[in-house]
């Protein structure tokens, strides 16, 4: 049972409005990115690219930076961190499945139509058969913005892992487990 330890860590800021101002704002980033693409005549044809995934992951190093600093004794956990970016990725990636169903439905139509495109070419190029009906289903704005949300979800579950590991600045004290049986 020695090898069994539970880890005990202060939290010393108020992470939950953090979470909720921060994630806000790399939502509503990653929605302006989007715009830029498209005044750009480079629309997305996917909902969740390379660009977005890099944003997301400065995102949050830099959220985590400013969060920090507004810390009385700038110290922060890894616990704190991970819980930190892990709430802001998934905050932003509701306003962006939000968003990219607004888009596809009506900012950007063809949206859609370049998504199935895109697929069937994937499809075709690995010699698999192509189901126009299903491709036809996923490639729905309402199927595209879930598949958006999944995707960052997914990515910002890792990508807290990383930033926690980078931005923690005290590392947890480790208890025994036996003295957590004597409570």
């Amino acid at each position: 049972m020695a090898l069994i330890k539970r880890y005990q860590s202060h939290i010393y800021g108020n992470y939950k409005t953090a979470i909720l101002k921060y994630g806000a704002l790399c939502g509503l980033l990653l929605c302006v990115i989007v715009f830029i693409q498209l005044a750009l005549n480079t629309p997305i044809k996917q909902p969740v690219s390379y660009i977005e995934e890099i944003f997301v992951l400065v995102c949050m190093f830099v959220f985590t930076c400013l969060y920090r600093k507004k810390l009385s004794e700038k110290q922060l956990f890894f616990k704190e961190a991970y819980i930190l970016c892990l709430g802001i990725g998934i905050v932003s990636a509701i306003i962006y499945a939000l968003f990219i169903i607004f888009y596809a439905q009506s900012i950007d139509p063809d949206f859609s139509e370049r998504y199935y495109q895109l697929q069937k070419s994937v499809l075709l190029n690995n010699n698999q058969t192509v189901n126009d009906d299903e491709l036809t289903i996923m490639s729905s704005s309402k199927n595209l913005g879930i598949m958006a949300f999944v995707l960052l979800t997914v990515l910002s579950i890792l990508f807290a892992m990383v930033v926690a590991i980078f931005m923690r600045t005290q590392k947890n004290r480790v208890r025994p487990f036996k003295e957590k049986m004597k409570r």
